[in-house]
């Protein structure tokens, strides 16, 4: 809106005698015309916009500036821009509504259009997508950016739009988390899903929708289940936390315990985090032994698990392994100094800033001056 307080264009014009129309023979080509007219629909006068809303129904790839201008400041480009969207969506096909979604999102945030025609609108661009997607490959959604995939995932998630194989294609094949949350979400909810298929989902690579099957089995189950111990060694924190609650609730389980039987394992570095989240400070006494191991990715675990339980007490421990020459174990340290709030004093950390040759080392060690 501000564009036209702050536009150095001849104010002495009057806009509302100016046809674009009469002017279309001055551009190249079509195209050029119609980018005009985008660009148009933009302006800082009321009446030339107009005229470039209303023309633009013609023209392809249009569908997403028509949307926009539901938000118009003037409520009659507003009424024209809703009488112009439904001649574009009778004309245009799905690859132009795609990205047409994430403007009417960013339109029903806004306090300028009326809700009865936001609605219908929506309706109307719900409307074709269930009319033709059928006959659409859908892996022309991939093609487009995140911020256009989110939006028209939301729509088509929200019922039962797509065939089950299209579905499960585009979870396969889209490898954003949060998309791939939306759609393993209309999955769960609009589809028929098994307890087979949902213990499927349980072993999917991305850990959102491992996350997704594990809340709609409980949601289903209303109790624990066989194998759900296994997922207290999940890589991904927010799986281990559901299974702790749901193990503890429900079946009283000894949930230290079973880390630390799983500390012996060849991979032990989950079970020593998990021990650290579930644990009680004296089981710091339990990872201490892992600092001297082999594995890079073992020690790194067990300085931040020793981080989490030790807090502040692990002041020396943490300061020592700062300086290490494994970048992932010096960077723990830092993270447990930091959320441990300890501070060494200016003095000590200029002074190791300056002797130090380890870059790495010097990064964290400015962070941790800047802090103090």
């Amino acid at each position: 809106e501000r564009f036209r307080q702050y536009t150095s264009l001849e104010w002495s014009i009057d806009w509302q005698k100016i046809r674009i129309k009469d002017r279309k023979d001055q551009f190249e080509s079509e195209e050029d015309y119609k980018y005009a007219l985008i660009v148009g629909s933009f302006h800082p006068n009321g009446y030339f916009r107009e005229q470039c809303v209303c023309e633009l129904a013609g023209y392809p790839e249009t569908l997403t500036y028509l949307v926009l201008r539901m938000n118009d400041w003037v409520a009659n480009i507003r009424i024209r821009a809703v009488e112009t969207i439904k001649k574009r969506l009778d004309q245009c096909g799905l690859e132009e509504i795609y990205p047409a979604f994430q403007a009417l999102e960013k339109v029903k945030g806004s306090k300028r259009r009326e809700d009865r025609d936001l609605v219908s609108i929506e309706e109307r661009m719900r409307k074709r997508m269930e009319q033709d997607m059928g006959g659409t490959p859908v892996y022309l959604i991939l093609k487009h950016d995140f911020s256009v995939r989110k939006s028209v995932y939301r729509y088509l998630f929200s019922g039962k739009i797509l065939e089950r194989e299209k579905a499960e294609y585009l979870l396969a094949k889209d490898k954003h988390s949060f998309c791939q949350s939306v759609i393993i979400s209309g999955i769960l909810a609009y589809y028929d899903c098994s307890q087979e298929q949902i213990d499927g989902y349980l072993l999917h690579k991305s850990a959102c929708v491992r996350r997704k099957a594990m809340e709609k089995k409980y949601e289903l189950l209303k109790d624990a289940w066989p194998g759900l111990s296994g997922l207290l060694l999940d890589k991904n924190r927010g799986i281990r936390e559901l299974a702790v609650f749901i193990l503890e609730h429900h079946r009283g389980f000894d949930v230290p315990g079973f880390y630390i039987s799983h500390l012996k394992d060849e991979k032990p570095e989950i079970a020593i985090i998990g021990l650290s989240e579930s644990g009680s400070r004296e089981m710091a006494e339990q990872i201490r032994p892992f600092l001297t191991h082999g594995s890079e990715a073992v020690v790194r675990a067990a300085v931040r698990a020793l981080g989490k339980l030790m807090e502040e007490d692990g002041e020396e421990l943490y300061w020592k392994y700062l300086f290490d020459d494994r970048i992932s174990v010096s960077k723990a340290a830092y993270r447990a100094i930091h959320s441990s709030r300890i501070h060494y004093g200016a003095d000590k950390l200029y002074e190791s800033f300056c002797s130090c040759d380890s870059a790495h080392v010097k990064r964290y060690l400015f962070r941790l001056i800047l802090q103090e």
